[in-house]
């Protein structure tokens, strides 16, 4: 018997691998289509996302520069809720500190295997007019190790 797709002799009832089976079948029921379309290029997109991958990569690098303020933030995360607008504004704050080289132990107690940023001034109570960079400044933010963050957190005892 020859294989439909290459034709070469097989015992097999009908192909003589995987992968000319493969090839056959996808060639004769081809992948369903992506019916999700891109707002902002109409073209396809996957039904995870909300844009195609060469404009949510115009559109991210984009945002992702500018200095919004906690309102733009907010909006900006609508669908996710404020936790996700905090996130970003937290990780804007990892990379003005990595960016000065700060972080290496913990300001309270000088513990240097494991340090997070912290804001002594807490996100939530900025007005929302703020500017992300404003919240963001060198002198409102901490290198603490994780239980000094806590404590900072919860407690609010050290300054």
């Amino acid at each position: 018997m020859k294989c439909p797709e290459c034709s070469r002799e097989t015992n097999n009832p009908k192909f003589c691998s995987r992968s000319c089976a493969a090839k056959h079948n996808n060639r004769k029921f081809p992948k369903r289509k992506l019916k999700h379309l891109c707002p902002d290029c109409g073209g396809p997109r996957s039904a995870q996302r909300k844009r195609c991958r060469p404009c949510w990569v115009k559109w991210n690098s984009n945002k992702s520069l500018e200095n919004i303020t906690l309102e733009e933030a907010v909006l900006r995360y609508k669908d996710h809720g404020r936790a996700s607008a905090f996130a970003l504004v937290r990780t804007r704050a990892r990379t003005a500190v990595k960016k000065v080289g700060r972080g290496c132990e913990c300001e309270w107690c000088g513990y240097d295997k494991h340090t997070e940023v912290a804001h002594r001034k807490a996100i939530s109570e900025f007005p929302t007019e703020t500017k992300l960079d404003e919240i963001n400044d060198l002198s409102n933010l901490l290198c603490l190790c994780p239980n000094c963050h806590w404590e900072h957190d919860k407690l609010n005892r050290r300054e």
